[in-house]
């Protein structure tokens, strides 16, 4: 059995956002729903719901929409309460927005278990790969206003979106080989039309001038009729998009050159504590210029907690176990996300703070899934997701020399954890990143640090 739910649309700011003449929900399956932030995920899961009596056959719908943890808790203990009251309540088809965000290795775990028990249908965002490969046997791919469906997990979707951008690749190579070649015979008739229009001067008035006029008459003639079927063929070419494809950014950061090994901050027998509880007894660090390191561990252990220690440190310079170079510049990116000024376009916001040339700044949106075309939109126009994108890329080009990292894959598309993942892996200065998504952490870190039993111990 299947359900089944006719003409959804969406329409925001003016644009179109989806036109779907007919979903059908497979029972009992469990779906990743993705694409890139703005497509129009979460606004499809609302409709579905807001819809719940018009499916058929009928259906209890029960939707978990997205949380925005308090701050005085943890993100991830708040989330998994937040999931296990969605599972105690009857129904058939289970919407779940970005549940993994926040949640550690262990409540990831259980989710899977939940999902593996539940007895419904289950279409899931999530922007958590290794989640996705691990409890889906769907994908539902939301761009351009289409819904494309792919049966299987995200890896095995991602190599038919790999191979399906290689032929694209390959197709466009051959289109434009195809139009050169036609260009260049099209070229070759016009310059011999050029020169068969008149009679040498040595044989005017001569009795082969006749003979030859009528020649070259002929011979206009042909080369007119060939030259407008290569124009005709010319046009008739079908067309291949050529593949998007992210840049590689090359990131001006002054001063690197003279920093090189240099010891940008030390934590010496640090305490962490969270009022008056002890989350970790004491912490030892030390971060040189060009290192990527992650700190990992469960929920409510302390990570962010440590993070804003040492960002406060920084700022305040009153802390004699946390230590900063005069050289450190840290921008530090926060769960708690800061406001945009949502009067100002998308570049604008960019622009501001910048200290890289105009090119890579723009480089730096389109890579994070901005369309060019879009730079100037306002940012009160953007989603959440987009929100966070724009913050990101608003740090990334700014006079910093240590990206400090808490959870920059949250409410973020996976194209976009995959394009982030390339853009910390080239960047030149030093990374801190506190993150649950594993392949992020193992693709981008050198050294990995985890909180346990209030110990903070190298794990790699």
């Amino acid at each position: 059995m299947a359900y089944q739910l006719r003409e959804l649309q969406a329409n925001y700011a003016g644009r179109q956002i989806y036109d779907i003449d007919k979903i059908i929900i497979p029972e009992g399956k469990v779906i990743g729903l993705i694409g890139v932030n703005g497509a129009g995920k979460t606004t499809l899961i609302k409709e579905l719901k807001n819809r719940e009596k018009q499916i058929r056959p009928k259906a209890v719908v029960e939707l978990l929409p997205q949380l925005k943890p308090d701050e005085d808790i943890s993100g991830g203990q708040q989330v998994q309460e937040y999931i296990n009251n969605a599972f105690r309540r009857p129904s058939n088809i289970l919407l779940l927005d970005e549940p993994t965000a926040n949640l550690d290795l262990n409540h990831l775990n259980k989710l899977k278990y939940q999902l593996k028990y539940y007895p419904g249908t289950v279409i899931i965002i999530s922007h958590d790969r290794d989640f996705l490969d691990g409890v889906v046997d769907e994908i539902w791919e939301l761009q351009d206003g289409e819904l494309q469906t792919f049966t299987g997990n995200y890896t095995e979707f991602v190599d038919y979106k790999t191979n399906q951008r290689d032929q694209q690749a390959k197709d466009y190579q051959t289109y434009r080989n195809k139009q050169k070649q036609l260009q260049r015979a099209l070229n070759k008739k016009k310059q011999q039309a050029s020169r068969a229009t008149k009679v040498p001067k040595k044989y005017q008035g001569t009795n082969e001038a006749k003979n030859m006029k009528q020649h070259y008459k002929d011979q206009q003639g042909k080369l007119s009729k060939d030259t407008a079927a290569l124009k005709s063929r010319l046009q008739r070419t079908t067309g291949v998009d050529k593949p998007k494809e992210s840049k590689p950014i090359k990131f001006n950061l002054p001063g690197m050159d003279n920093l090189k090994q240099s010891t940008l901050l030390t934590v010496n027998n640090l305490t962490v504590k969270r009022d008056e509880n002890i989350l970790i007894d004491e912490v030892n660090l030390k971060i040189k210029a060009g290192q990527n390191i992650a700190v990992i561990g469960e929920n409510g252990t302390g990570k962010t907690t440590l993070l804003d220690m040492i960002y406060h440190a920084y700022k305040q310079n009153n802390d004699a176990k946390i230590i900063a170079s005069p050289k450190l510049k840290l921008g530090y990116f926060h769960q708690q996300l800061t406001q945009l000024d949502t009067t100002k376009s998308i570049l604008d916001t960019v622009n501001e703070l910048s200290i890289q040339d105009n090119s890579i700044n723009q480089t730096v949106l389109a890579n994070l899934g901005f369309d060019r075309a879009d730079f100037h939109k306002l940012v009160q126009v953007l989603s959440g997701g987009e929100r966070v994108k724009l913050a990101l890329a608003r740090l990334m080009v700014s006079d910093i020399n240590v990206l400090m990292l808490d959870e920059p894959t949250n409410y973020l598309d996976i194209v976009t954890v995959t394009e982030l993942e390339k853009m910390l892996i080239d960047y030149p200065g030093t990374v801190i990143l506190v993150s649950h998504d594993q392949q992020l952490v193992d693709h981008v870190s050198d050294f990995v640090y985890e909180i346990q039993a209030k110990q903070f111990n190298q794990v790699k």
